[in-house]
């Protein structure tokens, strides 16, 4: 996302060329002083607890069938802090609610 957002271009891959999808978030803009690569491995949030527009990119993702494997993956300090029970407790309900709002595992996305 903080790349450039292309919508168009990701609606142009197949889903069945995108083989797995690891959901996460993060701060909307790059915090000053912190670098991408630090962000990437130390600061990412739970889906939807940032402000990365995940709800779109996974609905974008159902729309083209895109789905059909996906799970969390959020790099964390503060989570890495956690045993893996803590992790998963951490994860369970914004992750779960990411997919709700996508109508991902409803009628309005199949999967």
């Amino acid at each position: 996302m903080r790349g450039g957002r292309d919508d168009a271009l990701l609606r142009s891959i197949p889903g069945s060329k995108i083989s797995y999808v690891q959901v996460t978030d993060a701060e909307a803009s790059l915090p000053p002083g912190r670098s991408l690569f630090d962000d990437c491995l130390f600061h990412r949030l739970p889906p939807g607890r940032g402000g990365l527009p995940v709800r779109e990119l996974l609905d974008t993702l159902c729309e083209i069938g895109a789905i059909d494997r996906l799970g969390p993956e959020v790099f964390s300090a503060t989570l890495d802090a956690l045993p893996a029970e803590g992790i998963a407790q951490a994860l369970r309900e914004p992750y779960w609610q990411a997919l709700a709002n996508s109508g991902i595992g409803g009628p309005d996305c199949d999967k």
